[in-house]
């Protein structure tokens, strides 16, 4: 058993779920099932999605985005030299997602 470290909804019938183990959950409403997203190394700190695409930091400071329609991991962005993401937000009218972390520091990422 792992501790959940925090869910969201990224479509209608979409919702994730971090764990401490850094795996990701995503939950189909429609098909009634579960997948896990891999990637991480490290505990999931902060999720938020958009369309087919999830954001997830985690506690070694790299943001991972997943296409949740084939459940693919795309790529990662280091974002917070060690450290966990504390913040993270999708901004779809400027295709940007802001992060932020224990450093202090904070990204702006156009992911178009």
């Amino acid at each position: 058993d792992t501790s959940l470290t925090d869910i969201t909804q990224v479509s209608p019938q979409h919702f994730v779920c971090g764990d401490a183990n850094g795996k990701i959950k995503l939950i189909d409403l429609k098909k009634f099932s579960m997948v896990d997203l891999l990637g991480h190394k490290s505990p999931i700190t902060k999720l938020s999605g958009l369309g087919d695409l999830l954001f997830s930091g985690s506690g070694n400071g790299w943001i991972l985005v997943h296409n949740i329609t084939t459940r693919q991991c795309l790529y990662g962005i280091d974002v917070c030299d060690k450290v966990a993401v504390t913040a993270m937000e999708v901004v779809p009218d400027y295709n940007c997602l802001v992060a932020a972390g224990g450093d202090g520091n904070i990204l702006l990422f156009d992911y178009a």
